[in-house]
């Protein structure tokens, strides 16, 4: 346990980035594959409505039904509205022209952590899948994925048979967009998207081990 704090601190990346990044001892072998992880726990949970569509024979998107009643909306509206400065819960934001906007925005000079992250991934992403080995990459509020391909293509180089994406995003579209992106590269990846919450995808994966969990970005 010792062994795995230092490792951790080891690879503690810059603050300003918003990136941390955890290594731990060479992991057991996967118990079970995420697809069957995430099957198992949608079967587990019949009040809730999800929908599973196969993208690909490599690519899966579970898409849970999110529809807050419209009481809660206004009432989170008015909270936000309320405040200052004025804000608006991010879940509301990013159908798929939200997605788009958030992308160009990324990309713009003045968006510094994008760029950030990937110059931190680029040093350092051959000695994280050395180190970790191509175990599951879950990333909250993936998007586009832009920055995880840097890790998947460490992971790719690194693993000998199949391994997994989970991406996760309130956004089906961009999902559905980014699951094509990612398998393209690499023919021994499998993504299992996740369209829902945080707290959803965390429940989803929590019988997944072992993993990686990257929160890369900014999120409000």
């Amino acid at each position: 346990a010792q062994d795995n704090v230092r490792r951790a601190r080891k690879y503690r990346c810059p603050a300003e980035a918003g990136l941390y990044c955890a290594a731990m001892s060479p992991p057991p072998r996967l118990a079970a594959e995420p697809p069957a992880v995430i099957q198992a726990r949608v079967a587990a949970e019949p009040g809730r409505r999800t929908e599973r569509e196969d993208l690909s024979p490599r690519a899966t998107l579970w898409v849970d039904e999110l529809t807050d009643d419209p009481e809660a909306f206004a009432l989170s509206v008015a909270r936000g509205l309320s405040t200052q400065p004025r804000r608006l819960d991010c879940r509301y934001l990013y159908d798929e022209v939200g997605s788009d906007l958030f992308d160009q925005i990324t990309q713009q000079p003045e968006y510094y952590p994008t760029r950030t992250e990937a110059g931190i991934l680029e040093r350092h992403a051959a000695e994280l899948a050395r180190e970790l080995g191509a175990i599951p990459i879950c990333e909250l509020g993936s998007g586009t994925a832009y920055n995880t391909r840097l890790l998947l293509a460490a992971w790719s180089r690194e693993a000998g048979a199949a391994f997994h994406s989970v991406p996760v995003d309130i956004d089906p579209a961009v999902l559905r967009i980014a699951a094509s992106e990612l398998t393209e590269p690499h023919p021994q990846l499998q993504v299992s998207a996740l369209a829902t919450s945080y707290e959803n995808a965390l429940e989803r994966l929590r019988d997944l081990t072992p993993k990686v969990v990257l929160f890369l970005g900014y999120t409000t």
